[in-house]
Order: structure tokens, then sequence, then C-alpha cells
């Protein structure tokens, strides 16, 4: 900001106030300042309409507008200019106020140097800046949040559709079992086990299944007379299909009549 023109605009409808300020951007020597002078707040407005600038400086008592409303209309029509509040003895708490509600900083008249204006308008000019920048940044990582959140939603339709399919795929297995010579049967105990009843399957081929479930072995209970699996998976029932077939294909059902229990809330028969 050091190596270009400040445009600075004042509006101060005291003429002795606006040519000390004037005069004292005179003896700044650090900084070239443009400076344009309104006495009214609409003929300021007219100023803000036809030319950009850096700043404003801000006398809240105008002909056309007094204390605190001065700084919200200028506020309102010019959102993004950066305000500094001139203030006399009598305003000061208004322009306190003022600041609290976005004004940048304000200055009392009667104790300003060209030092601490200057110091005043870098500042105020650097604040809005860095406010400006931190706003971007929130929006753009409310953006990015809003995206990363669609992203999950469409992600959890297409899991959705996924397990509906394998559901599907499901059912469909259990429509092929019932087509078997064995019957197929849910417990409606709500125990959640699978139990397979059948005397003349060999403990040794039990203990197979443990590996054809991929079960952990301590959810299975053997012995000579059955099996039970414990707290089946819905991956258990499509190895349990196979298993049957294979039973089948051994001839373990070719003289007998089986049933297979399956604690899964339904039945089939």
């Amino acid at each position: 900001m050091a190596d270009r023109l400040v445009k600075v605009l004042l509006i101060e409808d005291n003429d002795a106030d606006a040519r000390f300020i004037s005069e004292m951007f005179k003896d700044i020597k650090t900084k070239k300042y443009e400076l344009s002078w309104a006495k009214r707040l609409d003929e300021g407005f007219k100023f803000l309409a036809g030319d950009s600038f850096d700043v404003l400086l801000l006398d809240l008592s105008l002909p056309d507008s007094m204390g605190l409303e001065t700084f919200e209309r200028a506020h309102e029509y010019e959102p993004e200019l950066p305000i500094v509040i001139l203030s006399g003895l009598d305003d000061e708490e208004v322009a306190v106020r003022a600041v609290r509600e976005g004004a940048q900083d304000y200055l009392m008249k009667g104790e300003v140097s060209a030092r601490l204006l200057s110091r005043a308008i870098s500042y105020a000019i650097e604040r809005h800046n860095a406010e400006k920048e931190l706003v971007e940044s929130r929006n753009d990582l409310i953006s990015l949040i809003n995206n990363y959140t669609t992203e999950l939603k469409e992600r959890g339709v297409k899991e959705a559709e996924d397990m509906h399919k394998s559901l599907e795929t499901k059912i469909a297995n259990f429509e092929e079992l019932k087509k078997s010579n064995i019957d197929v049967k849910a417990a409606k105990d709500g125990a959640g086990n699978i139990q397979l009843l059948n005397e003349r399957v060999p403990k040794s081929l039990w203990l197979q299944v443990a590996g054809d479930f991929k079960t952990p072995e301590k959810k299975l209970s053997v012995d000579e007379k059955n099996i039970k699996l414990e707290s089946a998976e819905a991956n258990d029932l499509e190895n349990l299909v196979e298993f049957i077939k294979e039973l089948g294909e051994r001839g373990y059902f070719a003289e007998e009549h089986y049933v297979v229990d399956l604690g899964m809330g339904s039945s089939f028969q």
C-alpha cells in the first residue's frame, strides 16, 4: 500500500475540520493520498457511486443524518468499504458502538495527528482485507463440507442399492433351497442360530462347516448329531446353500428327510 495511491473519501460538514484533515494528509510523507470531500451523506453516496475508494472517513453528525444511523446507512450502501469514524467529544460512545457493528476504528477530533491518521487508515484497510479473506476462507470451507456431504449421501444411496441387490441374491438362494429334498425352516424363538440336524453326517464333515462358512471356531458347537452356528452372518447363508448342495451330492439325503433350522426370523418350507 506504500507504493500506490490511497484514495480517501471524507464525509464531513464542518469546513474547519475538513481543512484540518486535508492539511494532515499533506504532512504525511510515507504514503500518497488522494482526498475527496463531501459535506452530506447523500453527496458522499454520489462519490461512491461514481468512483472506488480505499477507505471512508465519516463524521457521524451530518445535516442529513445523525449518530449511529449515519454509520449504518453508509455501511449498508458500501459494505465492502472500510470505515473510520471521526468522533467529537459528545458522540464518542456512539463511535464505539459503530466499531462494534463493523467500523474499523474511530478517531477523536482535536486529538488526531498526521501520524495517527495515517496509521488508522492503514490498519483499517489491512483489517478489512484480513476479515474479507477470513470470510472467503470460511465460505470455501463450507462449500467443501457441503460437497463432501453430498458425496457421502450419493455414496450412501449406492451402498443402499448394493445392499438391496445383495438381499435379492440371498432371497434367490433360499428359493433354490426350497426346491431341494430337505426342508428349510427358520426358528421362531429369535435365537439367531443355524442348526443342521442330521444323525448320519459324520463329525469330520460337520467340522468342515467351520471352514465352509468362514466362521470362527468359537461360534461353532459340534457333536455327532448336529451342528449349531451362533450369531450367523448374512454371508453364512450363502455358504450354507453350497454346503447343503454338497451334502446332497454325497448322498446324505437319499434315504431320510432332514430339517435345517435357521435363526433368521422367517420360515421356508
